[in-house]
């Protein structure tokens, strides 16, 4: 009888210890499920969607189609503006006009809707992606990239 009761605490042990596992991994997925905004405590609101207002566009356009180096860094960042004007270079080529595709406009990051990009054509045939940061409401151009035709 001794052997079945030694058994029987072995097989209690082992029912307790897999009881604690299972509390332990639903506390640990609880957690995780809290942590990961999940919970019911107020959390912070997700930004608005990110949108281009039309004054927005017709400023951007402007500016990359401006006939001087001064008139296209308008068009940029702030922090980029002096290094672009010392360069010396227009955006394009002469002659060449840029038409910005308002409905392509998407925001890219879900947390600050600070950054989107938004596609336009050149009068010479090619699309280009444009990058784009909103500063104080105001988008500016941040990089650019040939969109494959």
């Amino acid at each position: 009888m001794s052997s079945q009761a030694g058994s029987g605490r072995v097989r209690r042990r082992r029912l307790l210890a897999i009881a604690g596992l299972i509390i332990v991994v639903l506390a640990v997925g609880a957690g995780l499920w809290l942590t990961l905004g999940h919970s019911t405590s107020s959390a912070s609101p997700a930004p608005p969607p990110a949108t281009i207002a039309p004054k927005n566009v017709g400023r951007l356009q402007a500016a990359i189609n401006g006939k001087t180096v001064q008139a296209q860094a308008l068009a940029l960042q702030p922090e980029l503006q002096a290094a672009f004007i010392q360069s010396d270079q227009l955006m394009l080529p002469a002659k060449t006009t840029v038409t910005i595709e308002a409905s392509t406009f998407q925001g890219t990051d879900k947390t600050t809707g600070d950054y989107a990009t938004v596609e336009a054509k050149t009068s010479s045939g090619l699309t280009y992606r444009l990058y784009l940061i909103k500063e104080s409401g105001t988008w500016y151009l941040v990089y650019t990239e040939e969109v494959p035709q």
